[in-house]
C-alpha cells in the first residue's frame, strides 16, 4: 500500500511539472580532427556525423559542423544560440582538442594557435569557452543546457604559456551556470582512448561508440552518464588503461532526458524478479549493464541530484552514500519538502513529529549495515526508507517556481539588491532580463566585459526602481526593462 501511494506521489509530481517540461531538443554537433598547428586526431569527424545521425533520428533540430576554423565555429554557434527558445534542451557535442586559455576551458576550432605562441594579438575567435557557451544558451531560454566533450585525446598545450595550458576534463575554474550538465569522456588528469588497440576495428573513439549504444534507452541524462561512465570504465580496464568518464550538474527541477517524450517513470518501475529455477547465465558487461533492474524506490526518479543537506558535512556513511548517488539526493529533497508542509500542519505537534523524524534517520543510517551485500543494497534500503516516510508524511507540494528558464542573465545565486531579488522572482522579468541580454550583445555589447555608457545609464535607472517597493517596484522595473528592449530594436 505505502508503495502504490509513493508511486502516485511520484507519478503527480511529474504530471504537474508536464507543462515545465514541454520544449523542443535541440543540438549543435561539431567534430574537429584536422587541426592546422595542432596534432590532428582521426576519428572526430566520423565521431560527429554519426552522433548526428542518432540525434536526427531521436527528433532532434541538429545542425552538424565539421572541421570548422575560429570563425565558422563561433558563427555556427551564434546560429544555434539564435535559433533556442524558451523551453529547450540544447546539445552541444564536441569531439576534438580542447585546451585551457586564460584559465578556461575551451574547445577548440581547427585554426588554433601551435604551442609556446602568445595569441592575444589575434583577432579571429580559435574555440569557445564552455562556461561562456552554456550562459548563452542560458540566457537565450534553454530549460537545460546539455554538454558533451569527447576531447581529452592529448594535451595540445602541454608546457605553453601561461596563456594556454592543457584541458583536463571535468576541472573548470569556473561553475557552470544553473541548468547545465556537462559531461567528460575522461576524468581530470586522464586522456580518452581513440581506440583500444591495433585490432579495433570500430570506426568511433571509445567514448562516442559507447554514448551512441546508449543515448537513445531514455531516462534521465544522470542516469546516462552513470551509464556510459561504467561501460566506458570497464571496457578500458580491459585493455589496463584508466579512463572513467565524468560528469557536473547542475541540473534543477524534473529530469532532463535526450530522448524527446521519454522521462523515468517507466524505468522506475520494478522488474519481476526470475525463478530461482530458472536463474539465468551471466550476461556480458554491456548486456548486464542494460538488463539491469530498475529502482526498486520511486522518489530517486523525480529530480536527481544533490540531496538537501550540505553534502561537505557529510560524516555518517548513509549521509555520503546519499550524497553519491543522484536518485537518493532526489528522494532527500522531496523528503524535506513533505517535511517541511507537515510541520506546517502539526502546528503544537511539531515538537513530536520532530522525534519521530529523528528515529527514522536512525533507521535509515542503519541501511549502512548491508555494505557487505553491496553499494546497491545500501541504496535501495535507504530509498525504500525515503518511500515509507514519503507516503508516512504525505503528498509534497509542488515547487512553487516553474521550472522552465527562471534564470534572468545573472546568476541569482549572486543576487544582493531588492532589484535584482525582485527579477529573480518574477519569471516574466526574468524572461525580459534574458532578452535585454541579448539584445545588447547582438548590438555589439558583452555581457562578459565592461559595459558602455548606454547600458550603464540603463541600469542606474532600472536599479532606481529600488526605492519602490510591491507592485510599484514590480511596475516600474518592466517598464525600464520595455524601455531598454525597444531601444535596442526588439
Amino acid at each position: 500500500m505505502l508503495r502504490a501511494f509513493t508511486a502516485l506521489v511520484s507519478l503527480l509530481l511529474l504530471l504537474g511539472t508536464a507543462a515545465a517540461q514541454s520544449g523542443r531538443h535541440v543540438a549543435l554537433v561539431v567534430g574537429i580532427g584536422e587541426y592546422r598547428e595542432l596534432r590532428g586526431i582521426v576519428r572526430p569527424a566520423g565521431d560527429a556525423r554519426a552522433v548526428h545521425d542518432r540525434l536526427t533520428q531521436l527528433g532532434f533540430a541538429s545542425e552538424l559542423v565539421v572541421e570548422p576554423d575560429g570563425r565558422a565555429l563561433d558563427e555556427a554557434f551564434r546560429r544555434f544560440s539564435d535559433s533556442v527558445q524558451d523551453g529547450d534542451v540544447a546539445v552541444v557535442y564536441f569531439s576534438g582538442h580542447a585546451g585551457r586559455v586564460a584559465g578556461e576551458f575551451t574547445l577548440l576550432a581547427a585554426d588554433a594557435p601551435p604551442q609556446g605562441t602568445r595569441p592575444w594579438g589575434r583577432q579571429e575567435p580559435f574555440g569557445l569557452g564552455i562556461t561562456a557557451l552554456a550562459d548563452d544558451l542560458r540566457v537565450a531560454g534553454a530549460r537545460a543546457q546539455i554538454l558533451i566533450v569527447d576531447a581529452c585525446r592529448g594535451d595540445p598545450y602541454a608546457g605553453a604559456p601561461p596563456e594556454l595550458g592543457p584541458s583536463s576534463c571535468g576541472e573548470l575554474d569556473q561553475a557552470l551556470p544553473d541548468g547545465t550538465f556537462a559531461l567528460f569522456s575522461a576524468a581530470a588528469g586522464q586522456k580518452a582512448l581513440d581506440r583500444l588497440g591495433d585490432d579495433d576495428r570500430d570506426p568511433h573513439s571509445l567514448f562516442t561508440r559507447v554514448l551512441l549504444a546508449r543515448i537513445d534507452e531514455g531516462g534521465s541524462v544522470v542516469r546516462l552518464a552513470r551509464t556510459v561512465r561504467d561501460e566506458v570504465s570497464e571496457t578500458a580496464l580491459s585493455v589496463r588503461y584508466p579512463q572513467t568518464p565524468t560528469h557536473l550538474d547542475e541540473l534543477a527541477g524534473p529530469p532532463v532526458t535526450l530522448v524527446p517524450g521519454s522521462d523515468d517513470a517507466a524505468a522506475a518501475r520494478p522488474a519481476p524478479r526470475a525463478s530461482a529455477e530458472r536463474a539465468p547465465a551471466p550476461l556480458p558487461p554491456r548486456e548486464r549493464a542494460a538488463a539491469a533492474p530498475a529502482d526498486p524506490f520511486s522518489c530517486g526518479s523525480i529530480a536527481p541530484g544533490l540531496p538537501a543537506f550540505d553534502c561537505r558535512r557529510a560524516r555518517r556513511p548513509a549521509e555520503m552514500a546519499i550524497c553519491g548517488d543522484p536518485r537518493l539526493g532526489s528522494c532527500d529533497r522531496v523528503l524535506n519538502r513533505v517535511f517541511d508542509d507537515a510541520q506546517a500542519r502539526a502546528g503544537r505537534e511539531a515538537a513530536g513529529l520532530r522525534r519521530e523524524q529523528d528515529a527514522w534517520i536512525a533507521r535509515r543510517d542503519a541501511c549502512a549495515e548491508a555494505a557487505p551485500q553491496g553499494a546497491d543494497a545500501v541504496a535501495d534500503c535507504i530509498g525504500l526508507a525515503y518511500d515509507e516516510r514519503i507516503a508516512a508524511l504525505g503528498t509534497p507540494r509542488a515547487p512553487a517556481r516553474s521550472t522552465v528558464s527562471p534564470s534572468p542573465s545573472f546568476n541569482c545565486r549572486s543576487a544582493r539588491t531588492s532589484v535584482e531579488q525582485a527579477i529573480c522572482d518574477d519569471p516574466e522579468l526574468a524572461a525580459k532580463d534574458r532578452r535585454m541580454a541579448r539584445l545588447y550583445e547582438r548590438a555589439g555589447g558583452s555581457r562578459f566585459g565592461p559595459v558602455d555608457s548606454t547600458q550603464r545609464g540603463w541600469l542606474a535607472a532600472r536599479d532606481a526602481c529600488g526605492r519602490a517597493a510591491g507592485a510599484a517596484l514590480q511596475a516600474c522595473l518592466h517598464g525600464a526593462y520595455d524601455g531598454r528592449i525597444r531601444e535596442l530594436g526588439g
